[in-house]
């Protein structure tokens, strides 16, 4: 009876972008005490570069996930952000973040009855409003 080799994702994947299959046949020597010297074919080993691919991936996968934690966390009112435009923010008295823009180095709440920003003092702690999908603490 032959065994079917199962591929994962990530191993079609590897297949497709370079063509190659992610593990090959090797045959194997090996010693025992009592029969000697022997030899098995058909075994199957990951070949070095899919394994070198794979972490590769990983890498890649770490360094995006560090640039999206240090986009989402809290900073402190005295970091004024890079951008213009729209910030969770919140002070030590509230309890819940409010939707602040911030605009020309000055903060600002939209007011709920008029279209018009409302001039507000720096916030004690900001963040970027997170990408959709991304949830939070907040996120109800």
């Amino acid at each position: 009876m032959k065994k079917k080799m199962m591929m994962t994702d990530l191993m079609k994947r590897y297949e497709a972008e370079t063509g190659e299959k992610p593990k090959k046949k090797v045959l194997v020597m090996y010693s025992t005490k009592r029969y000697g010297w022997g030899r098995e074919k058909n075994h199957l080993f990951y070949t070095n570069k899919f394994i070198k691919w794979v972490f590769s991936i990983v890498a890649q996968l770490l360094l995006e996930n560090a640039q999206l934690e240090e986009q989402l966390r809290w900073r402190f009112g005295s970091e004024n952000p890079e951008k213009e435009g729209d910030y969770l923010a919140k002070w030590s008295n509230y309890s819940d973040p409010i939707n602040l823009v911030y605009k020309n180095g000055k903060w600002f709440m939209l007011e709920d009855e008029s279209p018009e920003l409302v001039s507000v003092r720096s916030p004690e702690y900001w963040i970027p409003i997170p990408p959709l999908g991304v949830k939070d603490e907040y996120s109800y």
